[in-house]
């Protein structure tokens, strides 16, 4: 994406699965409790960013699917 394009709800729907991944995977290796606070805070950050692209209706509903699929291997919505 260029700086003069403007933002567009696929932008936003990449970074929220990339956030949301990152934070699943970390989720899925760590045992520090510190750690888990903080992927599980880039979840709620990927959570309204979802919502603002309109994928999500509940922010709080994302983050409990994806904490429902830490060490599963899946992936997405």
């Amino acid at each position: 994406m260029a700086d003069d394009e403007p933002l567009t709800e696929v932008d936003l729907i990449r970074w929220a699965e990339s956030l949301a991944g990152i934070a699943r995977t970390g989720l899925g290796f760590t045992e520090s409790t510190y750690e888990r606070e903080r992927y599980e805070e880039v979840l709620s950050v990927a959570a309204e960013i979802a919502r603002s692209a309109r994928r999500v209706h509940d922010p709080a509903e994302a983050v409990t699917e994806w904490l429902g699929q830490v060490g599963s291997g899946v992936a997405g919505y």
